[in-house]
């Protein structure tokens, strides 16, 4: 916006404050002003216009200048000398007008420019930073001692948006929060706030600039600390109803709450995350080690399920990709609504499905998707067990014959029903030849 291209010292106060004794200074020095810039150009006029008429005279009585007797000459050259020397005197008054004009500080201003210079000599120029968190759906502000907000001094000389290395100082040296652990320092918005308040028991004007400072969600815990006196969340509604919270910091909490709503301050930042999502223990298989499936745990039904789902996709910006898996997601009917369910709400390139063979198969028999599943896995253990007809040279067992054979036969049936296949294979037995492992790859 071109108003926030403007130095902040540059913005009009509408209501000013200002001492009697400070006002009359400035009138008189304004009048003083005045007096010497009408000396200077009078001076200057009547040095000029008085120059023109000696040259004038001089030329004029030249050519009988010889002819003129003694007396006549005489007053003739009085007068020339006359004229020069009140020449010479208005030229003097005409340099010494000058010379106070350039001794004056406020130079040829204005009154106007005059008072408003003086104020902003005297004015506070603050911003105040919201730092906030959503407790229950309560938006709550960080507060200090005596329930100010964090704030800094600003640059007047600077726009409002060129402030961020003066508000990362203050927010170090006042609240601990270490610069590199701030994200972004961003304006409310594009206007100061304008106020006259008592600082230290003495009137003053005041400029308020807004702004939200977001930060990593990982320095949170250092930032906020339960029973400290100097830091803790409190919200608007609150302060309005503590007296000392009034007292000292009413004109802030009244322009707070006409500023647009806050947003959270924590922010993740250290990456997006992959969630894994086991949504159903149902299964073709019962593998002897599955952690899924132990018979004691009670499954939610499907709008709880649904639930779930949204909660997570309210991170979406967060979230890579979601795995769903199980148990096997293919394996029932209210999984499959759930996997088309979260491609809608995350999006295609974010859904991940973990499945089976057997999984596989419920697809082939019964397609239940409009078009392909963006991604899926299997699993193929790298075993003794897989890779040669002599079992019991393996150390591992599912109890399920059939589990990685049959994964492996319908690798080519998945790949009709999904745009992408990530195979995985844990190794299970770590003596594994070369040949076997040629085996288990083709």
């Amino acid at each position: 916006m071109e108003s926030m291209e403007k130095k902040i010292k540059d913005y009009r106060i509408d209501d000013i404050l200002m001492s009697r004794d400070i006002l009359d200074n400035l009138i008189k020095n304004y009048t003083n002003q005045t007096e010497n810039k009408n000396k200077k150009y009078k001076y200057l006029e009547i040095a000029i216009s008085t120059g023109i008429t000696l040259v004038i005279g001089v030329i004029s009585i030249q050519p009988v200048f010889s002819q003129l007797d003694v007396r006549m000459k005489n007053f003739a050259i009085f007068s020339a000398l006359t004229i020069l020397g009140y020449i010479i005197f208005c030229s003097i008054r005409f340099f010494d007008a000058n010379s106070n004009l350039k001794k004056d500080q406020w130079g040829s201003k204005s009154l106007e420019e005059m008072i408003n210079d003086s104020i902003r000599g005297s004015t506070r120029y603050t911003a105040i930073m919201r730092i906030t968190t959503n407790v229950k759906g309560e938006m709550q502000y960080l507060v200090g001692d005596d329930y100010f907000l964090p704030h800094g001094n600003l640059n007047p000389e600077e726009t409002i948006k060129n402030q961020e290395y003066q508000l990362k100082t203050s927010l170090q040296d006042d609240f601990k929060i270490n610069p590199e652990d701030i994200i972004k320092i961003v304006p409310i918005s594009d206007e100061p706030s304008f106020y006259i308040k008592p600082i230290h028991n003495k009137l003053q004007m005041n400029v308020y600039v807004f702004y939200d400072v977001f930060i990593r969600v990982q320095a949170r815990k250092n930032i906020v600390k339960e029973n400290s006196y100097s830091r803790k969340m409190i919200s608007l509604e609150r302060m309005s109803n503590i007296p000392a919270a009034m007292a000292n910091n009413k004109d802030v909490i009244e322009l707070l709450k006409d500023l647009p709503k806050p947003k959270e301050s924590f922010m993740i930042t250290n990456g997006k995350y992959r969630i894994i999502w086991n949504i159903t223990s149902k299964c073709s298989y019962k593998c002897s080690f599955c952690a899924t499936y132990d018979g004691k745990r009670e499954e939610i039904d499907l709008a709880k399920k649904l639930d779930v789902l949204h909660n997570i996709a309210t991170a979406k910006n967060y979230i890579n990709n979601l795995d769903i898996a199980g148990g096997d997601p293919l394996h029932a009917e209210e999984s499959n609504k759930i996997i088309k369910a979260a491609i809608d709400s995350l999006g295609a390139d974010k859904i991940v499905v973990t499945t089976t063979g057997k999984g596989v198969e419920t697809l082939t028999t019964n397609p239940i998707f409009s078009q392909k599943i963006p991604r899926c896995e299997i699993t193929i253990d790298a075993s003794h067990r897989h890779s040669a007809p002599n079992e019991s040279n393996s150390t591992f067992n599912r109890n399920e014959k059939d589990y990685c054979n049959s994964n492996i036969n319908h690798i080519n049936s998945l790949l009709e029903h999904a745009k992408s296949l990530t195979i995985n294979m844990p190794i299970i037995d770590d003596d594994l030849t070369e040949e076997e492992i040629a085996q288990i790859v083709n």
